[in-house]
């Protein structure tokens, strides 16, 4: 292979916008307010829709024009009639894997039954974890990213039991 193909090859799988990938998509919401539903829907984006998301946060209150707006008023994926952001993002992507329904439940669990016992024995201390990261975290990136690990981990024991 001669030099000047190989460079180009190099280039190409270096940088995936070079092949015609589109941009990592951009979600964007309101600042703060790191629950667990708006966290595990930031969660679902990244890791089942748009792998490499960007997310952006702009002031509570502020209309959005940029990206994919999620966890906001008027937004596509945002809590609806009785469905959690997190369920409403399962189907707007046609998003069936078990484990994940699993995840829509718990936040079903904790985004909108909201003044009745726990269905499931998760939703109490997934909520607790989350609120701390919110209060232990410089700003909101750090909080997805450090949710995002802890929602890695549940996703990983509730695809064990579909084993």
């Amino acid at each position: 292979m001669n030099s000047r193909i190989a460079t180009i090859a190099l280039c190409l799988i270096a940088h995936p916008l070079a092949l015609g990938a589109a941009e990592p998509a951009l979600y964007t919401t309101w600042a703060g307010g790191m629950e667990p539903d708006k966290c595990a829907t930031a969660w679902l984006l990244t890791r089942r829709v748009s792998p490499g998301a960007r997310f952006k946060f702009f002031p509570r209150g502020k209309k959005i024009a940029e990206g994919t707006t999620f966890e906001v008023p008027f937004a596509k994926l945002t809590r609806a009639g009785n469905l959690s952001g997190f369920e409403c993002a399962l189907a707007a992507h046609k998003l069936d894997e078990p484990a994940l329904l699993e995840m829509g439940r718990i936040m079903h669990d904790i985004e909108i039954n909201t003044w009745q016992p726990k269905a499931t024995a998760e939703a109490a201390g997934l909520t607790a974890v989350i609120r701390g990261l919110a209060r232990t975290s410089k700003d909101d990136h750090e909080v997805l990213e450090r949710s995002f690990v802890v929602l890695d981990a549940l996703h990983a024991e509730l695809a064990a039991r579909y084993k």
